[in-house]
């Protein structure tokens, strides 16, 4: 018996041993190989449990411990390459990128500020509770045609700046992008609304 568990011992030890760091491509597992894991996962668990029906407890402890430590490797990889734990969580972010890629086409096709934004947060209906009426009014009039004056980015007071897109963080970047002539950059929403309203009571 002590044999059988030292071989089973080692087999686990040589199984579930710590990845090299780096050796990435193991430890980030796309979708084929998230399915053969989880599939030992459950294969491991099982035997744990006939083990621990025919009073082998010591060896269904080490299946126990091989079975966290899988888990605990387990990583799903959106299309981006950005890693998570959980299925669940690599399907939310995807959703999100590609509510995120709908919405930057609406505001290039015209769409108000607010109805992108509306539809970059489709995952996230909560996006705008902090906004008070007068603000999502203001997002409604707001388009890739709109242009605001940034007092700290120019000399002169009038409204030189874009509405270009909308980032994956909720910012906004207005301006040029990086390469084009003039300056640009991602703006918070409460300060893009700022400078609307700034914008729009003295440009009026």
């Amino acid at each position: 018996m002590p044999e059988v568990r030292r071989a089973v011992r080692r087999r686990l030890e040589l199984r579930v041993r710590p990845l090299h760091p780096k050796r990435d491509s193991a430890t980030l597992l796309r979708l084929n190989d998230v399915d053969k894991q989880t599939d030992l996962i459950s294969r491991l668990q099982d035997e744990a449990d006939l083990c621990r029906n025919d009073g082998a407890d010591d060896i269904a402890a080490l299946l126990d411990e091989a079975v966290e430590a899988l888990r605990a490797e387990l990583r799903y990889e959106a299309d981006d390459g950005k890693q998570f734990r959980s299925e669940a969580q690599r399907a939310e972010y995807e959703q999100q990128c590609v509510d995120l890629a709908v919405a930057n086409d609406m505001l290039d096709n015209g769409a108000t500020l607010m109805a992108a934004l509306t539809r970059a947060n489709k995952s996230r209906p909560w996006w705008d509770c902090s906004l008070t009426r007068q603000e999502r009014d203001l997002l409604a009039k707001l388009n890739r045609h709109t242009k605001l004056a940034m007092p700290h980015w120019q000399c002169c007071p009038f409204p030189e700046y874009p509405i270009r897109r909308i980032g994956a963080d909720g910012r906004v970047w207005v301006g040029e992008y990086v390469g084009e002539p003039g300056y640009g950059n991602f703006v918070g929403l409460k300060d893009l609304l700022r400078y609307a309203s700034q914008t729009a009571a003295q440009h009026a």
